[in-house]
Order: structure tokens, then sequence, then C-alpha cells
């Protein structure tokens, strides 16, 4: 079955004007009839993502210029349009570069994906080595961060966390969406790894990233909870390159350009069920589960590949225009965007398509009502503000009924999966309390939990101690007629039992409080309910009336302070800039006038005291002026040695920028303070830092805090942490008149096992022994001598490596007649 149609757009005024979808036609696919329509978006078009708060289609298009053989971004924008007319509602425009220079350009924008928890929608700035992050409301430019050769970007909603393929540097960058730091770089994961697509499985208990290598065609899944990774499967595929996942069917579906094809695979054992051949190459997939489709973009052609997503088997195919290069699934609609160039003069033959099921999204004209209707749903809430050992925590639900309706439920209540269990009586002991709900399916009853012993009515085994709880709630087992169910309550922080501590206190210095300005906070005594840490405490502006206008979570939350250990804390308070954007800006703006901190404790850390402390009021004036935007110019060497200290030289340009700079690196997937230096009275500072591994190529971060009169901002930098080597040799085969001698190299680093080129030569000879270390070692056989009373000298050289220096030593051999 094919499909064919066009319709006309036209640049007004510079703007791009979507003419109205037309339907192109009505078709039949396996036994579905779809209506297909199709509308002009940009130039050239790369992906498509679907923003499910705001109910619109994100694409991005890219046109280019070719300089010298060499493509670069001449147009670029990022459009949203309605999914249903495909009219166009807004456009974000690309930023231009290099204006004036030999390299001038736009910024093209190629992948996207969208964040509906933060309000963003993120593009991979490909050419750039970046993604680009947008608001999606006022099309703001938000935050712009490193990330390689950026192909694909997929969302984890549930964990604040981004992720970036670099098919071109084989990593996988995963950035926090909240802060925009690059909080871990995934590579190596196979050999020659080239990930491409992302397919991203989530919900609160999951997390499992899909790739595909586009070297070999290596399946690949990423497990960040478990932090694992295991090769699913070698499907086959030449140059792999899209990647959709079902797993509720188990099964993966991997697209291939150069062997022009769709695999299906099973995921459990990797076994490639079923190859269609796409008849050109296969770039992107996507996967309607409730149909039971599967939709592939035909890159090399001018189609969509439709296949049975259980059998894998061929089942039809649509027509779009030239060169479809994504296609995504929204529930059983289903979009692809083309790069058709080859008919219109001005470019513009590049469409949207909309392909959905014939009658999809209309109302039913005479629903019938439901005869048998489902009953609603149960419901549990838990309340643990304050649980701790031995005490216990308010249980409440709703709708526990049996099947018939006519009584409430017999419910079985366990911890933590019934990790815990009564450490006496009879039956299954797991079950730590029973609950019969109300004939009305309600209740509301207190849990006692286990006092951290292994004896007695409220001991468990083993032992229960303080850390992070829940409860599973079953039922169907306990009563005749009663409804299967197995719901589980949000996880609660059980603290252990202690003695009242010490009243904390808190000191306010907000002498010189001005908009935009700090005010020092000092305290004592904020320990967590054991005494072993001390408290994470939120702190709110005049009890949380003002908010941050973006981030995730709560937004009253203007900042918060990690007290050390021995409970004391002494940290300044950046108030807001008076405006309603950007770090410092608040919802609503801050202006000058009385003003008062709230410090809360409890919600943040697993095992904190609850607390509601107020400072005394204090006077805010207003900011002398608006600060203004600043950028940081950074050199200095870029090669430092492991465990010795580098240097890079600062310069903020700005209106007499003051105060501090920072060199911030990643350990254990958080960024720490490596090294930081007080601003002079030019704007500018050495600072100095230490050179932590891994060994290789790092990339920090140079952060300046900002100032009243002067905003903060950041800048990259690369460098290169190298360790010392050396080299060690020993004889193992004496050389003799008739026979070659042998030579083993021991080559030693910092660190970790050197790798790279060793080079043996003997002074006074021609030629040279060159070989590769294996594991740091190699043995040499050395060229053939001749018995002399003067001992050859025998020069080893190690080359080095972008991990170590290079070293040499020299042996002294004598060879026997």
């Amino acid at each position: 079955m094919t499909v064919a149609g066009a319709l006309a757009g036209a640049l007004a005024g510079g703007a791009l004007v979507a003419a109205a979808p037309a339907t192109a036609a009505t078709v039949d696919v396996g036994g579905t009839s779809y209506d297909v329509t199709s509308a002009v978006a940009g130039k050239y078009h790369y992906q498509a993502a679907y923003s499910e708060t705001n109910d619109l289609l994100w694409v991005t298009s890219t046109a280019h210029a070719f300089v010298d053989g060499v493509p670069r971004a001449a147009e670029s924008e990022l459009n949203a349009l309605d999914p249903d007319t495909l009219e166009v509602r807004r456009t974000i425009e690309a930023r231009e570069l290099g204006a004036g220079t030999a390299s001038e350009r736009v910024e093209g924008m190629y992948g996207v994906a969208v964040d509906d928890e933060n309000d963003t929608v993120w593009t991979s700035t490909t050419r750039e080595d970046a993604v680009v992050v947008f608001d999606q409301d006022s099309g703001d430019r938000v935050a712009t961060v490193e990330a390689g050769h950026s192909r694909d970007i997929a969302i984890d909603p549930y964990r604040d966390v981004a992720y970036v393929s670099d098919p071109l540097g084989g990593t996988i960058t995963k950035i926090s969406t909240t802060t925009y730091d690059v909080v871990e770089t995934i590579s190596g994961v196979t050999a020659g790894f080239s990930p491409m697509s992302l397919d991203l499985v989530v919900d609160e208990d999951t997390a499992l990233l899909y790739t595909v290598n586009l070297n070999n065609g290596a399946l690949v899944e990423l497990d960040s909870l478990a932090r694992q990774t295991r090769v699913v499967s070698q499907t086959g595929g030449q140059r792999a390159s899209g990647i959709a996942v079902d797993l509720d069917r188990d099964r993966a579906y991997v697209a291939s350009q150069d062997s022009r094809d769709l695999r299906t695979v099973e995921l459990s054992t990797g076994t490639v069920l079923e190859t269609v051949d796409a008849g050109a190459a296969a770039l992107n997939v996507a996967v309607d589960h409730d149909a039971g489709l599967v939709f592939t973009a035909v890159f090399g052609g001018s189609q969509v590949l439709v296949t049975d997503a259980d059998t894998g088997a061929r089942v039809g195919a649509i027509d779009v225009g030239y060169a479809p290069n994504d296609v995504v699934a929204v529930g059983d609609v289903i979009y692809a965007v083309d790069r058709e160039d080859s008919v219109a003069a001005d470019g513009n033959r590049s469409r949207v398509w909309r392909i959905a099921p014939t009658g999809s999204g209309d109302p039913d004209p005479d629903p019938d009502p439901d005869p048998d209707p489902e009953p609603a749903e149960a419901s549990v809430s838990v309340a643990a503000d304050d649980a701790e050992l031995g005490g216990t925590v308010r249980l409440t639900g709703r709708n526990w009924l049996v099947r018939d309706g006519s009584s409430g439920s017999r419910i079985a209540v366990k911890l933590n999966d019934g990790a815990y269990s009564h450490v006496a009586g009879s039956g299954n002991l797991s079950i730590w309390q029973t609950v019969d709900a109300a004939d009305d399916g309600s209740f509301s009853v207190d849990v006692p939990l286990p006092d951290g012993t292994d004896a007695g009515a409220r001991g468990s085994a083993p032992a229960a101690e303080p850390g992070t709880y829940s409860l599973r709630l079953l039922s169907g087992s306990l009563k005749t007629g009663d409804t299967t169910r197995s719901v589980k309550t949000a996880d609660f922080t059980v603290a252990a039992a202690e003695d009242e501590a010490a009243e904390p206190t808190v000191t306010l210095d907000a002498a010189d409080a001005q908009v935009g300005g700090t005010v020092r906070l000092s305290g004592e005594n904020w320990l967590v309910r054991d005494g072993s840490s001390g408290s994470t405490i939120a702190v709110k502006i005049d009890d949380g009336a003002y908010s941050h206008t973006s981030g995730s979570g709560n937004r009253t939350i203007w900042q918060t302070i990690e007290v050390g250990d021995d409970g004391s804390f002494s940290f300044d308070v950046a108030l807001p800039d008076g405006s309603t954007s950007g770090a410092r800006g608040s919802t609503p703006a801050f202006g000058a006038g009385t003003h008062s901190l709230r410090l809360l404790t409890g919600s943040l850390k697993p095992g904190d005291e609850v607390r509601s402390v107020k400072t005394a009021d204090f006077a805010v004036a207003a900011a002398p002026r608006n600060p203004v935007a600043t950028t940081i110019g950074v050199s200095g060497a870029k090669s430092v040695r492991l465990g010795k200290r580098g240097a890079v030289r600062v310069a903020v340009r700005g209106d007499d920028p003051t105060g501090t700079v920072r060199v911030l690196g990643a350990r254990n997937g958080r960024s720490t303070t490596l090294g930081s230096a007080k601003l002079g009275g030019n704007g500018k500072a050495t600072v100095r830092y230490a050179a932590r591994g891994p060994l290789g190529y790092q990339r920090l971060r140079v952060a300046y805090a900002g100032d009243a009169d002067n905003r903060a901002s950041s800048s990259g930098w690369r460098v290169r942490v190298f360790g010392a080597s050396k080299v060690a040799t020993k004889v193992k085969k004496k050389a003799t008149r008739k026979r070659r001698g042998k030579v083993k190299v021991v080559v030693k680093g910092q660190a970790q096992r050197p790798v790279g080129r060793i080079s043996v030569s003997v002074k006074g000879k021609r030629g040279t022994v060159r070989a590769s270390l294996k594991r740091g070692k190699k043995v040499v056989r050395l060229p053939r001598l001749k018995p002399r009373k003067k001992a050859y000298k025998v020069v080893v050289r190690y080359h080095g490596s972008v991990k170590h220096t290079s070293a040499k030593q020299v042996l002294r051999l004598k060879v026997r007649r």
C-alpha cells in the first residue's frame, strides 16, 4: 500500500508559514485503516518529540551550505506544531555563530527531546559538540552543555537526568536536567563503541537505557539503577542506527542503514527472531505498543515500513516524503519527518507526516454506557514524617473491596516486600500486620514499626535499622472472594529512637543585605537524629513567599545547606536578584524591604530531625543596579601530572567583577571543587587545583560565583592528567656469537599499567626493534651482535601515551663468544 501527497508552504516576511494540512489518502495496512496528512514546518527535518504537558510536537530542521566541500549549517529552527492540525504554533530560531568570520554559520539543531518535568525542550547541536536547552513556553535559552558529537537525547524525569549519545566520540553523556552539570560520561561499553539512537524505559523502579553500536550492530542495555551493562545481542545489523524496545513483549527492534533492514530481537535471549528487508537504508524506529505494530523510517527511500511487533513479519508500508529521517509514536498516532529537497527551488518540500488510525481522536457520537464498569482502583497513602524504630506510621486506604463490592478486603501488610519478619509465631511470619477494610473499602490504621531488636513482639528478623522503608499491601488470599492486589506505598525514612538532642541555634548577619546580594547564616547543633552527621537544611524566604522560576521539586526551597558532622555551619545565602528569570530570579520578583528566612529539616535527608526555625526579620536594600552578564577566558597548562597541582589563568569580563572563581571536576558522578581563588582588581586570578584521577583527558569547569554587579558564569576547560612511568629491564637470554639475546622490558606507571609502544636500539648499530606493551610488559629479541670486550649500550625507550610520560633506560650488555 502506498500513499503520496504534497501541500504547498510559503515564506512570509522571513518566517515560515505552514499551509493547512490535507489528508493525502486513507490507506489500509494490516487490516488497519490510516489517515495520512502532512504539512511544511521547515527545511530538511531531522527529529521530532512530543510534549504531553503542552500538547505540542517539536520538530528540528537544518539546511546546509557546503564550504570547500564541508557542510555548514546555514538555516536552522525548532518548530512547535499542533499535533492534530500540524500547524506551526511557535518557532525558535538558531543563533548565529562566528559572524563576520570565515566560519560564519548558524547553530544547527538536529536531535530533540522533551523534558515536561522541567518544561524544557532539548536539542543536539551536533556540529557544535553540545546540547542546547530551551524553555518550552518562552523559547528562552536555558543552558548549553558540552556533550561531544551529540546525536540522540533521552530524558529520565524520575531521576532528573538526560542521556546524550555521541557516536563519533564513543560516549553517552549523563546530564542533570536541573543543574545542567555533566554527572557521568559512559564509554568503552563494547569494542568500538559508537552509540546512535537511544530508547529509555523508565518508571519509579526502572531505568533501562538501550542503544545500538553503529560499528558492529551490538544491542546494548545499560541499567542505571543497578549500574550494570550488558550486550543483549550481536544483531548483525550493518551501521545499526535505530532502536525501539517493547519490554512487555520482550522485544527490541534495530534499524540498520547498510544492511537496509529491520531486525526483531528477543531481549531475554538476544536471538534475532526476524530480519525484514526495508528496501533502502533504515534509520529510526518506533512502536505502537497497543496496536502491536512497529514503524521504521526508511531514510534511503520514501516510506515508513510497518512490521508486526511480536513476530517481526512485514505488514506493509506507507509512502511519505523522500528520506524520512525520524518516526515517533504518540499513543496510536505516528509522526514522521522527511528531508525532501528534490523539487521546490526554495527547499521547502520537507514535510511532517501524521499517520493516524481512521477516526482516531473523534468522539463517539452515541457512546453506550458501560454495562459492567470497572471498580474504582484501590489507593493507599502512608504518613511517616516522624517515623522511628519502635514507633508507628499511619496507613490510610480507599476502595479496598472484595470482588462483588459487598464488604471490605482483608489486607496483609509487609515491610520492605517481606524483608523483615516476626521472630515468633505461626504461619507467614513476613506478614507484619493484617488490616480489615470497612464495608465501604476504607481504612486508617497505625502500623507499629520494629523496635530494632531481634526478640519480643516488636523484634524482627533481621533486626531493623534506621533507613528507607516501604509497605506492601496484598489482598486476595486472606478472605474468600477478595480482589487480588499488590500495592506498594511510597518510600519513607525511619530514624533511630534517640534522646532529644541539644536545641539547634541560628545566627543571621544581614548588616549589608541588598537585592541580589548575600546574607550569612551560622548555626550549631544541627544534627540528624542519631548524631552521626549533619542535617540537610532547606532555606525558604519569607516562609516560601518567593520561589525559583524554574527547576523541579519544591521551588520555594531557595537554597539547601549541608551541615558538617559536628552540627555547625556558616553559609552565605544568595538573595534573589529582583528579576523573574534566571538562576537568581524569583516568583514574584524580590524587592527591598523587611524579610526573614525559615530553616527546615527532616525531609531532605534520611534520619534527619524534623525542625522549623525562623530567623529574626532583617532589612534588605535595593541593589545599586542590575548585574551584567559575564564571560570567562581560561588559559594555562593543558597537561598536569597526577597528584601535582595544576594552574589555570582566569579572566572574568564584566563590570569590575569581584569574588571567587572555582575549578570544578567530577568525582563519583558528582561535581566537586578542585581549587578556588579570589579575583584581583583586574578581574583576573590564577586558580591552583589538585590533579586527580582518572588518567587521561578530563573536562573541567571554571565557574565564577558572581557579585552584586556581575552575574555568575562558567566555561569549560580540557586538561590531560598523566602519570609518571619508569622502565626496568632484565636479560632473559644472554647474547652469544651464535645466539640473539632477549630482554624483558617492564614499564611501571603511576595509578595504572602503561600502554603503548616501546623501542629498543643498540648504540652504534643500525635498526630499531619496536613493539607494543602487553599488561605493561614485553620480551624483545635483540639484533645479532658480535662478541667484543666492550659492553654494548642498549637503549630501551617507552614512548608514553595520553595517560603516562615517556621514559628510558640504558642497559649495558656483554656478548660472549
